[in-house]
């Protein structure tokens, strides 16, 4: 094989590795708008959804008639009410509960968005008690974008730091306000890029 032949065979091949690499990169992208997508549909499913922890189990526990107290006071409404306002209620399987011998979760599916959201806004202001221990009330998240989110842990801490509101985008990302201007932060990337850029301007953790 002469050296002209050998320089045309490698700049082939290399033309055919960067074809495989761009087919490589479309079917990531198609692949990870496909988990965003069903990422969103889950989410929209759970609506519904709170996860309460914290109250501990007892045997042959009846969840309705610990729980029907709080959701009565919560809601305003008689008990006989409330109840249908539930659609399920149970507690979750959870292997980490189990071996640090903590309480599991509860999940509580409203019929209603409305009567969800009726909790957690209670539930940001007045403390929510059951038997005389405060419970923690959490959106149901699915696992999807909660691992999404804790690459954007750094961004949280630093704006939680200087009471700057926001809200989570779905799938990914983050909304908030600094200085009148509006930042909607959707990559890791640009979550990097704010913080290097305002350093002189936000408090940090770690100062």
């Amino acid at each position: 094989m002469t050296l002209k032949e050998i320089k045309t065979a490698i700049k082939d091949n290399a033309e055919k590795v960067e074809e495989v690499d761009e087919k490589v990169l479309t079917l990531r992208e198609q692949f990870e708008r496909q988990n965003d997508y069903m990422a969103i549909m889950e989410y929209k499913q759970k609506e519904t959804f709170l996860r309460i922890r914290g109250l501990p189990e007892k045997d042959n526990e009846n969840l309705l008639q610990r729980i029907l107290p709080m959701l009565s006071q919560v809601w305003s409404l008689e008990e006989d009410d409330a109840v249908r306002e539930i659609d399920r209620l149970y507690r979750v399987n959870s292997k980490i509960a189990r071996d640090r011998r903590l309480p599991r979760d509860i999940i509580i599916n409203c019929v209603r968005k409305s009567m969800r959201d009726e909790i957690l806004r209670f539930h940001s202001t007045s403390r929510i008690q059951l038997e005389g221990k405060d419970m923690i009330i959490l959106k149901e998240i699915p696992a999807v974008i909660r691992r999404k989110r804790k690459d954007y842990t750094q961004l949280v801490d630093t704006l939680r730091l200087n009471n700057i509101s926001f809200r989570w985008n779905i799938p990914e990302g983050l909304f908030f306000q600094l200085d009148s201007r509006n930042y909607n932060i959707n990559t890791v990337t640009k979550a990097q890029d704010f913080l290097t850029k305002n350093k002189k301007n936000l408090k940090y953790l770690d100062n």
